[in-house]
């Protein structure tokens, strides 16, 4: 096969144009991403107590006469300061900043200049999270297809997964629930093509989401019902596939914590502690908190991405089909979200949109691929939503992608109005380290929060035109033919 009939297959096409847009942005500093790659610094760079171990005691210094964090998502333990986060994408991302640390060691002999280590930043988070992203939507195509939704509907619901969704902003970011999508989604395609060893590998992917974001409990639960109701007497190889990330899993926290199902939240910062008291009663399903993590202009995540509303008809559609899968995929999501409406902290602080629900939604866009209506006009009103959560999702990417909790309307009032003005890759975060410390901190922000564009030094909308520009290159393989042929005769003229 030459190399240009690669690029025009659909899955190359899909992990392309994912990569595109996932590598275009990214935003660098911030406590939830300081907390990973502290972990990550902490374990490969050596010349400090915290070498090969995954405390982050270095990263807590006197500053100003007062001790500082770069980062408030911690834990104490015995002495030392943890990472409260879950260990997945830290643990991901040591081999691959050890591998750029040591090439790159014969030029800094450990004193790394400062656009060198925001670079290497850059890199761990397109390791971590664009690339498994990106693989993500290739093999989401993949796995419709096997399922029989052919191969245009299996191409808009795969490029709906990243684009449509959260998955897109937050995969800019160091955060853990891209990471946990993506694995969710390769435990779907091995449930799906039922090869030999997928039952072992299907169990693996569901052991790693969870070792990467905790609340893709739900739905490894979800796989495993429905392996034992398909599948009763071989369901033993789902969990044995599962059982090593369950002891890596139990290793960390014995490691860290002294015992080996004990969460980092035991040992949470104080601060967090203080705030579950001020919001009263923890643990109490809240109907209103529910509502807003649905539909809410805060938080909503059908106000965000109402492409996503086409979960509800592809919910009845597979029930058609198969019933257990369409009420473990629900229950999936159900799950998680009565767990969300369910703490102080529901609002995931800093940030836009129900972060916590990132890895329950390649559940919602397998209900809603099943989907597919005769009508026209439902067909139009489809794409048109599709168009609408995917100019959503990026304006959030391109604007900013976080703001503080207590913003009421982040997307249509904040990011809009950032948007339409121009003023893109506002990010409120302080860069890695202690950089914003130091008085070049004005001259090293612009490398801690960029798109390519921006970072070549074109202005936003021309970053913005030129990033557009590229997707639809990459994506002209999978058009139409007559909107193609449309599209290479303008170009021509």
């Amino acid at each position: 096969m030459k190399a240009r009939d690669w690029f025009r297959r659909p899955a190359a096409v899909i992990f392309l144009a994912v990569t595109l847009a996932c590598g275009w942005y990214y935003a660098q500093g911030g406590w939830n991403q300081n907390a990973r790659y502290d972990m990550i610094y902490s374990f490969v760079e050596p010349g400090t107590p915290d070498f090969l171990t995954f405390r982050i005691d270095r990263f807590h210094i006197i500053w100003k006469g007062k001790k500082t964090f770069n980062t408030g998502d911690w834990a104490f333990h015995d002495g030392h300061y943890y990472s409260n986060k879950a260990p997945g994408p830290s643990l991901l991302g040591i081999p691959v900043y050890a591998t750029l640390y040591w090439l790159e060691y014969p030029f800094h002999r450990g004193e790394i200049p400062v656009g060198l280590d925001m670079f290497n930043a850059w890199a761990i988070n397109f390791a971590v999270s664009v690339l498994p992203v990106a693989a993500a939507a290739a093999v989401f195509f993949k796995t419709l297809l096997l399922l029989g939704f052919g191969r245009r509907r299996s191409v808009f619901w795969s490029l709906a997964l990243v684009l449509a969704t959260p998955i897109w902003p937050y995969s800019t970011m160091m955060w853990g629930h891209p990471l946990a999508a993506a694995a969710l989604v390769f435990a779907l395609y091995c449930r799906v093509r039922q090869k030999k060893y997928d039952l072992y590998f299907c169990g693996l992917w569901c052991g790693f989401a969870v070792l990467s974001d905790y609340l893709a409990a739900p739905a490894v639960v979800a796989f495993g019902i429905y392996s034992l109701l398909r599948f009763p007497k071989t369901v033993w190889q789902f969990a044995a596939g599962g059982l090593p990330m369950l002891l890596v899993f139990a290793a960390y926290h014995c490691w860290c914590f002294g015992a080996p199902f004990t969460p980092a939240i035991m040992f949470n910062n104080p601060l967090f502690l203080e705030q579950d008291k001020a919001g009263g009663v923890q643990g109490a399903f809240s109907p209103a908190i529910a509502w807003k993590l649905l539909f809410g202009v805060q938080r909503g995540i059908f106000a965000f991405s109402p492409l996503l509303l086409a979960a509800i008809p592809g919910f009845f559609a597979w029930l058609k089909r198969d019933r257990a899968a369409a009420w473990c995929a629900a229950g999936a999501f159900l799950a998680a979200l009565a767990v969300n409406a369910g703490f102080n902290g529901w609002h995931g602080g800093n940030c836009i949109g129900a972060r916590y629900l990132i890895p329950l939604l390649p559940g919602l866009i397998f209900l809603a691929a099943a989907w597919n209506p005769r009508g026209r006009a439902i067909r139009t009103g489809i794409l048109l939503l599709a168009v609408f959560s995917c100019f959503n999702m990026l304006t959030i990417t391109s604007a900013t992608p976080m703001l503080k909790a207590t913003v009421d309307n982040p997307l249509y009032g904040v990011c809009y109005d950032l948007f339409f003005s121009g003023a893109h890759r506002l990010f409120p975060g302080d860069g890695i380290r202690f950089y914003v410390s130091q008085p070049e901190w004005m001259q090293w922000c612009r490398w801690s929060s960029f798109s390519m564009g921006t970072l070549a030094g074109l202005s936003s909308l021309l970053s913005l035109t030129v990033f557009l520009v590229l997707l639809l290159a990459v994506l002209l393989p999978l058009l139409p033919l007559r909107l193609r042929r449309l599209v290479l005769s303008r170009k021509e003229k």
